[in-house]
């Protein structure tokens, strides 16, 4: 891929215009100056090129910023199991909005709405999927008990239910 910053001089500020037009609201683009037949073909020959249209140009602080809550989180990921951090109370709260933006951003990638999906670049994706991220919550908040093992009480309702009606035929048999 193609990451040029506005520190490459007037070409760097012309990627960052390409970025910032592909990656606007439809609604917006859809008022702009360019026919759909243009700017699409405007995006094929940046594709050819390996331009990376998500690229998010960001500071150092901002980096910073994400790698210090993503190491946040592998360090709660070790000592709780998963990352799903309580986001309305407790010492993580401010880790649990982290996290619960994350998924926000990653629910906007699934969308295509390149808007909402921020700083979210692929790498981090990966990143996150590397620890185990669950983009989705997962979580019965009242239990705390992971869509997996709820799914597997529903499995194991429908198994005892399935013993009790053959207990009851057999009964009904006798």
């Amino acid at each position: 891929t193609v990451d040029i910053t506005t520190e490459d001089g007037d070409l760097g500020k012309w990627c960052k215009a390409q970025r910032k037009y592909f990656n606007q609201s439809s609604e917006r683009a859809a008022i702009s100056a360019l026919t759909p037949e243009v700017a699409e073909g405007r995006l094929s020959l940046l594709d050819d090129l390996g331009f990376d249209l998500h690229y998010m140009e960001q500071s150092k602080i901002h980096q910073n910023a994400w790698e210090s809550k993503f190491n946040e989180l592998v360090e709660y990921k070790n000592q709780e199991g998963n990352c799903n951090v309580p986001n309305t109370r407790g010492p993580h709260q401010p880790l649990g909005r982290w996290v619960m933006k994350q998924r926000g951003m990653y629910q906007a990638f699934l969308d295509g709405d390149r808007a909402k999906q921020k700083g979210l670049t692929q790498e981090r994706i990966e990143k996150l999927n590397s620890i185990g991220f669950e983009w989705r919550r997962g979580t019965n908040p009242r239990k705390g008990i992971s869509v997996t093992e709820w799914k597997g009480g529903g499995g194991k309702i429908a198994e005892i239910s399935a013993k009790k009606k053959e207990a009851k035929a057999e009964a009904v048999e006798e």
